[in-house]
């Protein structure tokens, strides 16, 4: 892929991603505080350390995220019985609700947003999403 389509790409991604954490009523979370609920909830148990790692968060930001989670009692953290320096963090039962409805308020700005779109473009964007998710896949394996 040449340098300008990446370019645009990665503009494209990085816009979307934005304007989604800052169009969508998140909870009174931030949206990392949001984002990182989600794949905690959508993950299932994790390790604190898999859990940085997948979502590019520096441990201290990881640390204070957890403690508002669990705090607010959306997740819980108990010790990795296989590593007992390890935490394992999963989503509660109002931590999924919340997750979802995170998930659902997202989705109906995306939903929104796409009204513009014909319907040849909507396909486009459709076809696009394997290659798109192997992206991803293989940026979180890096």
């Amino acid at each position: 892929m040449d340098e300008e389509t990446l370019t645009r790409l990665r503009y494209a991604i990085s816009g979307l991603a934005r304007q989604l954490g800052r169009d969508s009523p998140d909870e009174g979370m931030t949206p990392t505080q949001a984002v990182t609920l989600g794949a905690i909830a959508h993950r299932g148990p994790i390790s604190l350390s898999r859990l940085a790692r997948t979502e590019g968060l520096h441990a201290s930001l990881l640390s204070r995220i957890v403690r508002y989670l669990e705090r607010n009692e959306l997740i819980t953290r108990t010790q990795d019985p296989d590593d007992m320096r390890s935490h394992i963090v999963e989503a509660t039962a109002k931590g999924k609700e919340t997750a979802a409805r995170i998930r659902n308020n997202r989705s109906a700005v995306l939903a929104e947003a796409t009204r513009v779109l014909s319907e040849a473009e909507e396909q486009q964007v459709a076809d696009a999403l394997p290659a798109l998710e192997k992206l991803v896949v293989t940026l979180l394996a890096e």
